[in-house]
């Protein structure tokens, strides 16, 4: 496996990605880089266990992303590199849903667990603006917007029973759900030296019936496979600005509760209100205007999620299965199902125009063009 470190990317690029350009300056940029490195920390946006280089040439600008069998923060920490596969596939098919809210790929290298994605570095992380006491106009409702449509038209309601089966059986992700069933559950922190809030934690082991109910709703997560969800939608995970959205960092999806991902996403603008109580702001008429919005958001969270508005047309699944996916089973050699997509570019052992690539060939796909990042 090739490890991908700064010095790299452009000779990589150039062997694997040929349509980015590189006859002029280009920059790169290591997002969170930890101390000792050569580019400076930057909180959150590196995330905890993956390795992230924006690449930009002035005209173009692109995301490199590489899963590695270690956290990014913990080498002791072992994780499965085909959740870097899962991520970008499923990527993928919300993209097709919706696309206005969801980064595009280009490119996926299966052998050494990378991909290249849309950069929304000009958007910025929904956290860092709300911690800042930034009020966004089109956060609650794009949000519902994103959640209703990509989890209802991934889901037991809409899809035939045997395709819903199979879309499962391929996010199955057993190993990045269960960091998710203890942490959010239980808060047994799988990353850190501590368990994050020991406020949280110390309730769950003391209090006999608020433990009760925490192993309540995580066995819901583990057994209710209602619908395909992100997994892990919260604040740190959007990026937007007065008019756009965009969602990443899905390599925890699975099909889950049809409802997780907007409670989840709900409790983390209700994190904001609590924070906010005690932040200074410049009087407190600013503060209770802060605070009236962070508390309204979660309802017109709720209120837009059954109102998708705007999404990719809206398949029949026969439409769905003929045009967005179909899923095919590997060798038993290999194991577990792959998702795939029609893909309108000649695979590597195949010289045609437009075609669907076959499990035998999976590995082999041809180079996305970057159009959405010229």
């Amino acid at each position: 496996m090739w490890i991908l470190e700064e010095g790299q990317i452009l000779p990589y690029l150039r062997s694997h990605y040929p349509v980015f350009d590189q006859s002029g300056p280009v920059d790169i940029q290591c997002i969170g880089a930890l101390e000792g490195e050569e580019k400076p920390r930057e909180p959150d946006e590196g995330g905890l266990i993956n390795y992230i280089f924006r690449v930009s040439n002035g005209k173009q600008s692109v995301i490199v992303k590489q899963g590695r069998s270690t956290s990014r923060k913990n080498d002791k920490i072992v994780l499965p590199i085909w959740r870097n596969r899962q991520e970008y596939e499923t990527l993928r098919l919300r993209h097709a849903i919706v696309p206005q809210y969801t980064p595009e790929t280009y490119y996926v290298d299966w052998e050494n667990a990378i991909f290249l994605m849309e950069d929304v570095s000009d958007l910025a992380q929904v956290r860092k603006l709300l911690c800042s006491g930034v009020m966004l106009p089109r956060l609650a409702g794009p949000g519902g917007e994103f959640v209703a449509a990509s989890t209802f038209y991934c889901s037991e309601f809409y899809l035939e029973a045997g395709l819903f089966r199979r879309l499962s059986a391929c996010f199955r992700n057993s190993d990045m759900r269960s960091i998710m069933e203890d942490w959010v559950f239980l808060r047994d922190a799988p990353y850190l030296t501590h368990n994050g809030n020991p406020v949280l934690k110390q309730l769950i082991d003391r209090d006999e019936s608020i433990r009760v109910c925490c192993y309540e709703l995580r066995h819901k997560f583990m057994t209710q496979g209602e619908a395909l969800i992100h997994g892990d939608l919260h604040t740190s995970n959007v990026f937007a600005d007065e008019e756009r959205l965009k969602v990443i960092d899905m390599e925890y999806t699975f099909a889950g509760p049809l409802c997780y991902d907007i409670g989840y996403f709900a409790a983390s603008l209700l994190t904001q209100y609590c924070t906010a109580c005690f932040r200074p702001f410049p009087s407190e008429g600013a503060r209770r205007t802060f605070l009236s919005y962070l508390l309204s958001s979660p309802y017109f969270l709720m209120l837009n999620a059954p109102n998708p508005g705007y999404c990719a047309a809206p398949p029949s699944s026969s439409s769905m299965r003929r045009s967005w996916l179909y899923l095919a089973t590997r060798s038993l050699r290999l194991g577990a199902p792959v998702l795939i997509w029609q893909v309108f570019s000649a695979t590597a052992r195949s010289a045609i125009v437009v075609s669907s690539v076959s499990p035998e060939r999976w590995d082999a796909m041809a180079v996305e063009p970057a159009l959405c990042a010229i």
